[in-house]
């Protein structure tokens, strides 16, 4: 039965091309509302991981920064209290 349905849908597609025609984004119509969604969805969702991105290494240069500064003023107190 699955044999049948799947050569029954090959047949469809090779005998009416015009069913299984492709979308605006696969035929390259370049001034279509889908293909400019598209490309702004892409644009959003490479601008949110750049922005987690560059968050983290934020937060992590400020940590180290954080870090620095302590262990100075420690070195310092420790100097000075001798």
């Amino acid at each position: 039965m699955i044999q049948r349905t799947l050569c029954f849908i090959a047949l469809t597609v090779i005998a009416a091309p015009s069913i299984a025609g492709a979308c605006a984004i696969c035929a390259g119509d370049p001034e279509s509302p889908l293909t400019h969604g598209a490309r702004a969805g892409v644009m959003v969702m490479l601008l949110i991981t750049y922005a987690l991105i560059l968050g983290f290494g934020g937060m992590f240069a400020a940590k180290i920064l954080h870090t620095r500064r302590q262990a100075a003023n420690t070195s310092d107190d420790q100097i000075t209290d001798v």
